[in-house]
């Protein structure tokens, strides 16, 4: 906005700093200054007055106060007398009816009568022309003049071409019908909508409200009655309006982004007062006002303490009061607190903060000397659940899976292939489509369809996902639960098993879990997700407990997907593994001393699972392990190629011997080694290859 210096110095009582110097304050407390320009004998200040400073900045009387509560000078006092003849009343003559109080706030109507129109004096027209407004006639320049100098928008209509209804001139505050038009000022037309506010008489629009006047009721030479309009607007109604018409105006700029409805009292006193000067005429008493909620001043509780805890600045109560009276707010004190009233024109100014905001500025931010916070920092409460899905998402990049990121939501076809229990599926209410009815009680599902778009273009896949999953309860109620799953595919189906059981027996190393028991699934009729006896229950600790399930995927869902590679896959359930996870790290040196390594072959029945095997190894090593000595089983591979003849499997197995203090002998792994097999060949149908 553009403004001029020797006007604002002319609101300001002491010594006036120079305009560039005005600038560098207002920069450094208020706004940005965009440039100073020298004006024949004034200067021009264009200052970036932001939206929620328009509603007191956009008038030069309002930058005054800035300059004056920065530099503690005081504002000039200004008698404005107006005389007003008696016999007149201005609501004999105008009546207004306002459609809707919310799209209006205030609407004030004052008469003048028998004015003369003519030329501006020089100074009206250069102060305009400063700000960059043309000159028109005395009446339209005291409107823009007073504008100009309260922030608050006015327009003047010739009062003999408004329609007089029942020996009144009416003003309807309305909007637009479909389909009315309006010649504006500037002689354009423009074509209304109902989305547009406008001031009629009691047949058409004479005016855009907020926006610009109609040419039917302008000024001009021959005008002898005028009514001055000073109202205020809903502003996102005018700016609606200004961007259907894409018709910007000062008043338009002002109103869009509020302004006080209390200003209409000064600046129609200040236009009444300025054309009286320029124009003569009689001023009819009173007026006619529709002010159906006035605002009121806001009231906001100050804590001193607090200012000075926000700010870090010891500032006193005293400096405090100085320069909240100097922006013209209002304060009353108690024992420990202010009572603070803010002036209606500060619109900007709501809550406690805001009021240390105006402190802190105006007072001047490089006042505040910088120091350490007197506070403690602690440390924040881990979240465990974020960390253990990190680590899950982590292990299994480092492992070549690919993650992926699917819909929450199943379709009918899905529910039929998977035959998941309706009594268990979430059903949606208001589907999106017939491949959005439920939510996903699996991660499974949408990771075949996932893999067999994949399958096209590779032989091999590792993918995984982390994401919820939803069931009805027995009880009624939703279960909610954080899985992570995953599938495995690979062109050579050779110990596919056991890499998987890899993969996730490392997941389970990187979190600290230890008591893994993997319980093959009980045969049964039909079919689930999973290959019944291929497939096996992921159980931690003592008690077992159960959280996950790794195993091949049912061929007969993979058929009905079309997928004909074989897909293992394995879903665990965050929640619990949560139970069993040790987020404690400890750390030990790297052994010096090298490992004795000796591998078993064993021939063990069909129907001894692979963790029943490994459970009894893994008990035994403990009781042969000796002191600083560490006994480690690993799993290499299980061949189920003969089962079919001998009906047997074929389980190898490393152990390895490592102690802390020194290299291990022959002599000492040898002893240890015999027993181990000694206990492996005393249970039934078991046998070590030799």
């Amino acid at each position: 906005m553009k403004f001029s210096y020797n006007w604002i110095k002319d609101y300001l009582v002491g010594k006036v700093p120079s305009a560039q110097e005005m600038a560098e304050l207002l920069m450094f407390h208020s706004f940005e200054i965009e440039e100073v320009v020298k004006k024949g004998n004034d200067h021009l200040i264009d200052i970036k007055v932001l939206p929620n400073r328009v509603c007191d900045c956009s008038g030069h009387l309002g930058i005054a106060r800035e300059v004056a509560a920065i530099t503690k000078l005081k504002i000039k006092d200004e008698v404005l007398k107006v005389s007003e003849d008696q016999k007149i009343k201005t609501k004999n003559l105008v009546e207004v009816q306002v459609g809707n109080a919310k799209d209006c706030l205030r609407y004030n109507a004052k008469v003048i009568l028998g004015v003369r129109v003519g030329r501006s004096p020089q100074w009206l027209q250069e102060r305009l022309m400063v700000c960059g407004l043309k000159p028109i006639n005395n009446i339209v320049d005291a409107t823009n003049y007073v504008m100009l100098v309260t922030g608050q928008p006015l327009h003047a209509f010739d009062f003999d071409k408004i329609r007089t209804v029942a020996q009144k001139k009416r003003i309807v505050v309305r909007r637009a019908k479909k389909g009315e038009t309006i010649t504006t000022l500037d002689d354009k037309a423009y074509e209304l909508n109902e989305s547009i506010l406008v001031i009629a008489d009691d047949k058409e629009p004479i005016a855009v409200a907020g926006i610009k006047g109609g040419l039917a009721t302008g000024i001009d030479d021959n005008t002898k009655n005028i009514i001055i309009e000073a109202a205020n607007f809903y502003g996102p109604l005018v700016r609606k309006g200004s961007q259907i018409l894409k018709l910007k105006t000062d008043a338009s700029g002002r109103f869009e982004n509020w302004i006080d409805p209390n200003l209409v009292d000064d600046a129609q006193r200040r236009a009444v007062n300025l054309v009286q000067k320029l124009a003569g005429g009689k001023v009819t008493a009173g007026s006619t006002d529709v002010y159906p909620k006035k605002a009121l001043p806001k009231k906001i509780i100050l804590n001193p303490d607090k200012v000075r805890n926000v700010l870090g600045w010891p500032i006193t109560n005293q400096e405090i009061k100085s320069i909240l009276h100097r922006l013209g707010f209002k304060c009353g004190s108690t024992a420990q607190s202010m009572r603070i009233e803010v002036p209606t024109r500060r619109l900007d100014v709501v809550l406690v903060e805001d009021l240390i905001e105006e402190i802190g500025r105006i007072a001047g931010y490089e006042a505040i000397k910088p120091q350490m916070p007197c506070c403690y920092l602690t440390v924040p409460q881990k979240n465990e659940d974020f960390i253990l899905e990190r680590e899950a998402k982590n292990t299994f990049q480092e492992l070549g899976f690919c993650e992926t990121y699917n819909y929450s939501f199943l379709g009918a076809e899905e529910k039929e292939i998977f035959g998941f229990p309706v009594k268990e599926l979430l059903e949606l209410e208001n589907p999106t489509s017939q491949f959005t009815q439920y939510l996903r009680p699996s991660l499974i599902p949408n990771l075949l369809k996932t893999a067999k778009q994949n399958l096209r273009f590779f032989d091999s896949l590792k993918i995984s996902e982390v994401g919820k999953v939803y069931q009805w309860s027995s009880t009624g109620a939703i279960l909610e639960r954080k899985v992570l799953s995953g599938l495995f595919i690979r062109d050579n189906n050779n110990d596919v098993f056991s890499r998987a059981k890899g993969v996730i027996e490392e997941l389970f190393r990187k979190v600290s879990v230890d008591l893994v028991t993997w319980q093959a699934l009980p045969d049964s009729e039909g079919h689930s997700i999973w290959h019944l006896g291929k497939s096996t229950f992921i159980k931690l600790g003592k008690e077992k407990e159960m959280v996950g399930v790794l195993g091949f995927v049912h061929p007969v869902i993979l058929e009905k997907m079309g997928i004909k590679a074989n897909v293992i896959g394995f879903e665990i359930n965050l929640g619990e593994l949560k139970n069993s996870v040790s987020f404690a790290r400890t750390y030990e040196p790297i052994a010096q001393y090298p490992a004795v390594e000796r591998d078993l072959s064993l021939w063990v029945p069909k129907i001894i699972g692979v963790g029943e095997v490994l459970r009894l190894v893994e008990r035994e090593t403990a009781v042969l392990s000796g002191k600083n000595e560490k006994i480690n089983i690993a799993l290499l591979s299980v061949d189920e190629r003969v089962a079919q003849e001998q009906g047997k499997n074929n389980i190898v197995l490393r152990v390895s011997y490592q102690a802390k203090d020194r290299s291990l002998s022959s002599e000492d792994v040898n002893p240890k080694q015999n027993k181990l097999i000694e206990v492996i060949e005393k249970q039934e149908g078991w046998e070590v290859r030799k």
